[in-house]
């Protein structure tokens, strides 16, 4: 990562657990955006569907930086062709979402 306070290049170690998580759901959201897109016939399968499996992913962020991922992964996820599934302990970060669980 370049750090413009410092002039220079600082390796993404240095940083929290909590930024490196954060980057990587970036980097998840962005690489999602440019996958070329084909047109196949069948529309029983869908070969575009970008699935990502998220493991703790409000582990070392605080309460508000839980809420941004936690938006912005319903927006990620509310997209066509994108499902994310999350395997998460916390009942704070679940019960942000207690509406979209489906149940049987």
């Amino acid at each position: 990562m370049i750090d413009r306070n410092i002039s220079g290049e600082v390796d993404v170690r240095y940083f929290g657990q909590g930024l490196q998580r954060h980057l990587i759901y970036i980097l998840l959201k962005i690489s999602s955006q440019y996958v070329e897109k084909r047109t196949y016939e069948k529309k029983e399968f869908a070969p575009e569907l970008t699935f990502i499996l998220f493991e703790e992913p409000e582990a070392f962020l605080h309460p508000g930086q839980q809420e941004l991922l936690n938006a912005s992964l319903r927006v990620l996820s509310s997209q066509e062709d994108q499902q994310i599934v999350i395997a998460t302990h916390s009942p704070v970060f679940v019960s942000q979402n207690i509406e979209e669980i489906a149940s049987s």
